[in-house]
């Protein structure tokens, strides 16, 4: 089996799931990228990545050392077509908390000398998260944790992967607020709302995804990863799949909660595809509605099967992502 894809985002208890796994999988067999020159970088990186300039090659030492776990601070795309989407993890934070605490490190460790208002508009402002996994869905990952969620998101880890991976909580900011969140200097809050508005979609979404996930693992169903992408008056999009199964994911759609049609995610996602999806990314669904939605109208989009909902809207005029 591939290892262990982690998507480590600055800043959202990725050193203790890093040290975690280490302790578990050993350290030989846990492969990281956190730069060039970075004494946290992997040789087999160093000389692959950063020298030769070759995945390929990467992917097959990874493949025939026995690695378990390979991560860092990496975008989730240069490393996607290296892995199975279900080996693609990471852990997701509220990004005011995540912000500040990142600047808090920078300052506190890298000597920087900028104040909260400069790293606002750098590319580790508020929109990092969302930033290092652009390109790859996170419902097509196999794990996406929630960092004010440790506990629980570590348990749904460990069940998915069928590993017992211990809990540690190390790294913890010194200047972290004593039972409650960070709060921004009032100079800071406006630019924030305005740049910070896909991560706090993303940490939205993660935890819905941890939600199904958990509800999952309760009922004893098997869990289906989906999202509906596109939605306009007419129609509506989307993918789904199984993780562990070629099976086609028998999907729902309900508007204004009555039934209106059911079909099998058989669709061709090229984009999907890219990324290992099971079914050679033949995941995808796409509902023509009998008749166009109106404003107001609540469109939900489920597994028919378990009734595991993948995505619901509130229609608006204007065409909604999703």
């Amino acid at each position: 089996m591939k290892p262990i894809f982690f998507v480590h985002l600055p800043k959202t208890a990725g050193t203790s799931f890093r040290l975690s796994a280490m302790e578990h999988f050993g350290q030989d067999a846990c492969v990281f990228d956190y730069g060039s020159g970075n004494p946290d970088t992997s040789d087999l990186v160093q000389a692959l990545v950063y020298g030769q300039q070759d995945l390929f090659a990467l992917e097959r030492k990874l493949s025939r050392s026995g690695a378990r776990f390979f991560g860092g601070h990496v975008l989730a795309k240069r490393y996607a077509p290296l892995f199975a989407s279900r080996q693609m993890t990471t852990f997701v934070r509220h990004p005011r908390d995540q912000f500040i605490s990142h600047f808090q490190h920078k300052v506190r460790h890298h000597g920087y000398q900028g104040d909260m208002s400069s790293l606002l508009e750098s590319a580790a402002g508020p929109a990092l998260q969302s930033g290092m996994l652009s390109a790859v869905p996170i419902e097509a990952m196999g794990f996406v944790g929630v960092t004010e969620r440790y506990e629980e998101s570590l348990r749904v880890f460990n069940t998915l992967y069928a590993i017992d991976m211990p809990s540690m909580n190390l790294n913890c900011n010194p200047e972290r607020p004593q039972g409650g969140g960070y709060v921004l200097p009032e100079a800071c809050q406006k630019p924030f709302d305005r740049l910070a508005r896909v991560d706090l979609a993303l940490h939205e979404q993660a935890n819905r995804l941890l939600d199904r996930h958990l509800e999952a693992l309760s009922a004893g169903y098997a869990f289906v990863h989906g999202a509906v992408n596109t939605l306009s008056a007419l129609s509506l999009d989307g993918f789904a799949f199984y993780r562990e199964s070629v099976r086609p994911v028998q999907v729902q759609l309900l508007v204004n909660g009555n039934p209106q049609a059911t079909m099998a995610a058989t669709h061709d996602r090229p984009a999907l595809r890219a990324l290992n999806v099971p079914r050679n990314g033949f995941v995808g669904f796409h509902f023509q509605l009998k008749g166009a939605l109106k404003e107001g109208d609540h469109v939900l989009v489920r597994v028919r099967d378990t009734g595991q909902v993948l995505g619901e809207r509130v229609f608006a005029s204007a065409p909604s992502a999703g």
